[in-house]
């Protein structure tokens, strides 16, 4: 079966749409690197370093601007880049013609599709809110725009310029104009049909109201979190999508039990928001922290281990994006499983054991980006708070470990079978007396022998 279904997925992993999502998700490293530095910054969970922050409204200013330009916009990254990677594995497979449009279109689809422009609208949407619809689109509005390009007749010359750019702009306005038509005529459809205004607002619409429960209980507190990291695997922001829920049915339960509290009692809820950001989540989404501490404990592969020593410090104040994306965890089928289970898994064990009055119960609220071990025993009030994270932290670890090493090996198979494509190439090559450069070559190939080498 765990063989039939690595077929299914390796088969999918050469599909130039799945190809080109991950590959785009891995070119916004760089604008997660920086987004996530300034959050840590914004939110350092020092009252010395808070006040200092506060005097200088300059430097606080210039934080949120980066911020706002990075993480704040983060979906329009995407869409970009993976339009941007889908155009150029077009170009490698069936040859080159102009895939200059396509960053442009996938621009113009996005924007329209989460209703910029509109009234009221909040820009709080461009951010990882509408990451699964900035991924769509992407990819969508460049499939259609080279295959359209594809189609053309030969390109008329426009101009005598040296470098031929008019004649390339040119020659894309119509493939460009079809695409953004189509785009804005379903926006419309959208809104003239329902009561949304536009693609996005309609499928955060629907997600929210998959979540009908409304009392803040262990199983409503299982359903949270594992719808919350169904989505994330498959690159929707499930904390923004499912944020009213958090809001109505969990965010109060740290105020009823400090309340209860105060007035002598015991408190009242042990599942609360706070609960699961600090208890479940470690890490982030997934409860990457484990995964982490995997890697850099029992990772057998260099370039994850290089990645994990990279996103360490982000991923010490929960912030996953690197991990998510550069390893890749999103949309990789061999890392699923413990993504769902290991947060369900830590959420059980710190019920349990709020439950059996070994651990306090949740009475302040902090940061989600509040470093592990020291959130725990913030949030209680105790040190057994602190020990209760470290012991989801290697229990995640544990839990982490065989999948990670099915990752591993999998991995390994792949670049075995690119290894020997290369060498049947080279082969090919030498027998037939043609003189090749590898590391030049394009495609795979030559993404291979430049790794080689």
């Amino acid at each position: 079966m765990l063989d039939k279904v690595d077929a299914l997925f390796a088969r999918l992993e050469e599909v130039m749409a799945f190809q080109a999502i991950r590959q785009g998700l891995i070119l916004t490293i760089p604008v997660l690197l920086v987004g996530s530095f300034c959050l840590i910054f914004l939110n350092l969970p020092l009252e010395p370093y808070q006040d200092a922050l506060a005097g200088a409204p300059h430097i606080e200013g210039l934080l949120n601007f980066v911020y706002n330009a990075t993480m704040g916009i983060f979906s329009l990254y995407v869409a970009v880049a993976v339009a941007l990677r889908y155009a150029n594995a077009c170009a490698e497979r069936h040859g080159a013609f102009f895939i200059q449009g396509a960053p442009f279109v996938a621009l113009a689809a996005y924007l329209m599709s989460v209703g910029f422009g509109a009234e009221g609208f909040d820009l709080v949407v461009l951010s990882t809110r509408s990451l699964f619809i900035a991924i769509v689109c992407g990819l969508a509005s460049s499939v259609l725009y080279c295959r359209l390009v594809r189609l053309r007749r030969a390109p008329a010359l426009y101009g005598d310029t040296l470098d031929n750019v008019f004649n390339q702009a040119v020659s894309g306005l119509l493939p460009i104009a079809a695409v953004i038509a189509l785009f804005a005529a379903l926006n419309a459809a959208v809104a003239a049909l329902t009561a949304s205004s536009c693609i996005e607002q309609l499928f955060f619409d629907g997600v929210s109201a998959l979540f009908p429960l409304a009392t803040a209980t262990l199983g409503s507190g299982l359903l949270y979190l594992l719808l919350n990291n169904v989505m994330w695997f498959f690159g929707i922001h499930g904390g923004n999508m499912l944020d009213s829920v958090a809001q109505s049915v969990f965010v109060p339960g740290t105020a009823a039990n400090a309340a209860a509290l105060a007035a002598g009692g015991e408190p009242v809820q042990i599942v609360t928001k706070t609960f699961m950001d600090v208890f479940a989540s470690i890490g982030g989404a997934g409860a990457l922290l484990s995964l982490l501490a995997a890697i850099l404990l029992f990772g057998r592969r260099r370039s994850a281990r290089r990645l994990s020593a990279f996103a360490a410090v982000p991923m010490c104040f929960n912030i996953s994006e690197i991990m998510l994306f550069g390893l890749p965890v999103v949309w990789n089928p061999a890392l699923f499983v413990p993504f769902i289970v290991v947060p369900l898994v830590n959420m059980v064990v710190a019920y349990g054991a709020m439950a059996v009055g070994l651990v306090p119960p949740v009475v302040v609220d902090v940061s989600w980006t509040t470093p592990p071990l020291v959130g725990g025993y913030v949030v209680t009030g105790s040190p057994a708070g602190a020990v209760l994270q470290l012991v989801c932290i290697a229990l995640g670890t544990v839990l982490y470990l065989p999948f990670l090493r099915r990752y591993e090996r999998l991995a390994d198979d792949h670049a075995r079978v690119q290894y020997e494509a290369l060498l049947a190439s080279f082969q090919d090559d030498e027998r037939a007396g043609r003189s090749v450069e590898l590391v030049a070559a394009a495609g795979s190939l030559g993404a291979v022998a430049r790794s080689l080498a």
